[in-house]
């Protein structure tokens, strides 16, 4: 139990609070920007947590940072100032415009985030895949030199000896294994 809550905290709760993180300090320094020099296009500084978001974390928490930097740059960027409404409607379509930039370009940064990810969970199958097809063949030898020569009968025993892995299992992987190189 404790495994699938680090798994859930690795993969939704860091991203989440460093992608909040980065959109307050973008939002911070934008802002200060903003009330000091009145300048214009400053929606433009979030593309930088967008992009931090979505190499390291991928495209689905990239998409949401998007969603947060759009609803911080209408409350905090445009007039009436500290409200969600938008009088321009010049900056409607800039805020418009930046959204249906930012998507597709979150998106496909993030893939190549998705991708190391994937392939990295691809070899950790194929380890486990390998492992498993040891067993069985363990199992159907011993099977057969019991009498009977069904797989399914010597289940139990399958998983009693890949419960507790012996000296000769753990001596079975091979040096690529180790490395975490899978050589079928």
């Amino acid at each position: 139990m404790h495994s699938g809550m680090l798994d859930r905290s690795r993969h939704w709760i860091a991203p989440i609070l460093v992608a909040t993180a980065l959109v307050a300090l973008t939002t911070a320094a934008v802002l200060t920007v903003y009330l000091t020099l009145q300048s214009q296009h400053l929606i433009f500084g979030y593309l930088i947590p967008i992009t931090v978001v979505a190499v390291r974390y991928g495209s689905a928490p990239a998409v949401a940072t998007v969603i947060a930097s759009d609803l911080c740059a209408a409350y905090f960027l445009y007039p009436p100032d500290f409200s969600f409404s938008i009088a321009d409607p010049l900056q409607v379509a800039e805020l418009s415009f930046f959204s249906l930039l930012v998507l597709p370009v979150s998106q496909f940064i993030g893939g190549f985030a998705d991708d190391e990810r994937l392939a990295k969970r691809a070899v950790l199958y194929r380890k486990a895949w390998a492992r498993i097809q040891r067993a069985r063949k363990g199992c159907s030898a011993a099977a057969t030199s019991s009498g009977n020569s069904s797989w399914a009968a010597s289940l139990p025993r399958a998983r009693r000896t890949l419960s507790t892995p012996s000296i000769s299992a753990k001596a079975s992987i091979s040096a690529s294994e180790r490395r975490g190189v899978w050589v079928p």
